[in-house]
């Protein structure tokens, strides 16, 4: 097996930033994440990250269109469930993580993941989880709280638990890069229904996130819903993206 430097580089510095979050001990609703989980040692986030190279590495090289999707989302939610059962729900984000940095466009994880997630540690939870996860491997904080707005409404979740994990996560990466909090705090303002902007805000505040933070969330009172043309296109658009026939060391 080759070694992939810069693969192993990006899923140690999302682990570093992960970590953080857990000891943190940031809340959704009002929960600490200490309430769900436990945070995972270094040999069990390499283990979790073991299982998505190789749930991803399994897949048919000669897929291609809609069945390979499906076969992502299909291997994506297996290996979430199982990490979970294994390690807890402090693996949501670490599997997150190892997803986006394996080339899957974070649309396609997120779909694939939150609901999984959800099932196991709430909704609040698992949308903080994954939006931490995949911001931590470089995806697009804007892209990242679309697909969440977006697979939550299909999902038919709670628009307030929606806001809290936002907003939790918000708050999170606001300690150390306020252009990606901002960044999910404007998609909630644009595409979030008022009731998640008015969760977000409160959760941005319990988090230890700014005021001024919180009140970008709810700079759009007028806002319709996050199933408008620009969120839902965006997402589609990247969740009809190949996902590269062979991006992590399982492959090689």
């Amino acid at each position: 097996m080759r070694k992939n430097t810069k693969y192993n580089a990006i899923l140690r510095a999302g682990a570093s930033a992960l970590f953080l979050v857990v000891a943190t001990g940031w809340t959704t609703g009002g929960h600490s994440l200490a309430a769900y989980a436990d945070t995972l040692t270094a040999d069990q986030v390499s283990a979790v990250q073991g299982l998505i190279q190789t749930a991803l590495a399994n897949i048919d090289p000669s897929l291609t269109g809609t069945a390979r999707q499906q076969a992502v989302a299909s291997a994506l939610a297996q290996a979430t469930t199982g990490a979970i059962q294994i390690y807890g729900t402090s693996a949501i984000a670490t599997l997150t993580s190892a997803a986006v940095a394996a080339g899957v466009p974070v649309a396609q994880v997120v779909v694939a993941v939150l609901p999984a997630a959800a099932a196991a540690a709430g909704v609040s939870v698992a949308v903080a989880s994954v939006t931490l996860g995949a911001t931590a491997a470089g995806a697009s904080p804007t892209q990242t709280a679309e697909a969440v707005i977006v697979t939550a409404t299909q999902a038919q979740y709670a628009s307030a638990d929606v806001g809290s994990g936002l907003g939790a996560a918000a708050a999170q990466l606001s300690a150390t890069n306020t252009g990606s909090a901002t960044q999910i705090a404007t998609v909630i303002s644009n595409e979030g229904t008022a009731g998640m902007g008015s969760s977000f805000s409160a959760a941005v505040v319990q988090n230890g996130g700014s005021q001024q933070l919180a009140n970008v969330g709810t700079q759009n009172p007028n806002a319709t819903g996050e199933t408008g043309g620009t969120t839902s296109q965006t997402v589609n658009n990247q969740t009809n993206t190949n996902t590269p026939t062979c991006t992590n060391p399982s492959c090689t």
